[in-house]
């Protein structure tokens, strides 16, 4: 299987190239800069040109969409919707039209919202606990609004084209158990819609690389996480305390995560392997 992978320079994207290469596909690089330590070589290309996205598509299997403006990529709000939401077009409209049958998008879990980063409390908007891939979007910013309209483009092109389509809602991608407890130091309300939730990058790349390999008609969106969060607290105590009035789908009880990953693990057979965030000593959860 020949595969193009967009963003291929970046945190993800690089050690993504290496998982896929080892599994044995083809894979084409590409990014609007070049990384001379990648693991395959990579073509500067500008995804904002529209022709050009066709002449990337022309004869690839699957296309692994990870490039898009970050949420603090840039701070023209209206260039960084504009440019996403070109970006995807142009590359959901190219696999469209040259029959690449599977599109895997990095959208984000800020699609659900994020909290103002002013340092003021944030309350939850969440319709429900645990997170999972059917939760309605709901973006506080202009990042998480590309991400949701990018969606409902692949929920298009699923529905009237037959192609296979899986939107990542990605949470906080963590490189090492270190850059994972990042958030340790106090409690950062601006992350609770994300049920403070983060997935190791090594896991990302076993579930990219899990949904090439399985059927998966349709349009999907997995919110995938790691099992613990990063606040190292039981999810009991988080929900008693952030979560008061939010719907649970199962009882308290039984909840040994702020993530539901089973319905991954069903259609995909993935499950998160890193667990690395550090227990802290007891505090106190007063907000």
């Amino acid at each position: 299987m020949k595969i193009l992978l967009t963003g291929a320079a970046g945190g993800l994207g690089q050690p993504l190239s290496q998982t896929l290469r080892d599994a044995g596909y083809s894979v084409r690089g590409v990014d609007r800069v070049s990384s001379p330590g990648a693991p395959i070589g990579i073509e500067v290309a500008d995804l904002l040109e529209r022709d050009l996205c066709y002449e990337l598509l022309a004869g690839v299997d699957a296309v692994v969409h990870l490039a898009n403006h970050s949420s603090e990529g840039l701070p023209d709000k209206q260039r960084l919707l504009n440019e996403n939401l070109i970006m995807n077009t142009n590359v959901f409209q190219a696999a469209c039209e040259l029959k690449v049958q599977t599109v895997v998008f990095a959208s984000s879990i800020q699609a659900l919202g994020m909290g103002d980063l002013s340092g003021e409390e944030v309350l939850p908007t969440l319709a429900y606990l645990p997170l999972d891939g059917q939760l309605p979007a709901k973006p506080t910013n202009v990042y998480g609004l590309s991400k949701q309209l990018s969606e409902e483009m692949l929920r298009y092109y699923a529905r009237e084209h037959a192609m296979k389509c899986i939107a990542l809602r990605f949470p906080f991608l963590a490189r090492s158990p270190q850059h994972a407890n990042r958030f340790q130091d106090g409690v950062d309300t601006s992350r609770i819609n994300e049920a403070w939730s983060y997935l190791s990058i090594a896991d990302a790349c076993r579930l990219i690389l899990a949904i090439l390999q399985n059927p998966l008609p349709g349009f999907r969106t997995y919110c995938p996480a790691a099992f613990d969060n990063g606040l190292g607290q039981p999810p009991s105590e988080l929900i008693e305390r952030y979560f008061p009035n939010t719907a649970l789908k199962r009882p308290l009880e039984t909840l040994d995560s702020l993530v539901d990953n089973s319905r991954i693990t069903e259609e995909t057979g993935w499950q998160p392997q890193d667990q690395w965030i550090f227990t802290p000593e007891p505090v106190s959860l007063a907000v």
